[in-house]
């Protein structure tokens, strides 16, 4: 998935979700997520953990769609959802949207399963990998804010 937004002072991230996807429901029932990066260049891996919520409806999935570009959308009219069996290797995209743009009036039909997923971290770990070991670091939001300590790799 890719970030779409984040609040200030970490307070939550945005992403976008197929709402087919099987961490909709998983997300729904546990309302918690964890989230992990890697920057390779820098050597860097984020692991982020905390509440997380889906918005299908409303005004935070509706900004979110009306902001989301034609092509970004072209994802959401897959016949399947994510994870789902196909007959044979290859797109669940429609023949005809293969290799081609949609219209704005095409993607709207993708509206009801395009999903917000709002995640809330109250953890944080940041480890940086290298030849003598690594360094790692994990944070806690507390009444204060974040509050860290530098722990073993």
């Amino acid at each position: 998935m890719v970030l779409r937004a984040v609040a200030p002072d970490l307070a939550a991230l945005r992403f976008h979700t197929d709402a087919r996807s099987p961490k909709v429901a998983t997300i729904a029932r546990y309302g918690r997520a964890s989230v992990l990066a890697y920057d390779p260049a820098a050597r860097v891996q984020l692991r982020l953990a905390g509440s997380a919520r889906i918005e299908q409806h409303g005004a935070l999935a509706d900004a979110a769609w009306d902001a989301a570009a034609v092509f970004s959308r072209r994802c959401y009219l897959a016949t399947h959802g994510p994870g789902a069996p196909l007959a044979e290797a290859g797109s669940a995209l429609p023949a005809d949207l293969l290799g081609r743009r949609p219209t704005l009036e095409e993607t709207e039909a993708a509206r009801d399963v395009f999903a917000v997923l709002v995640v809330e971290p109250d953890t944080l770990d940041w480890l940086r990998l290298d030849a003598q070991g690594g360094v790692r670091a994990r944070f806690e939001r507390g009444a204060q804010g974040w509050v860290g300590n530098w722990v073993a790799p």
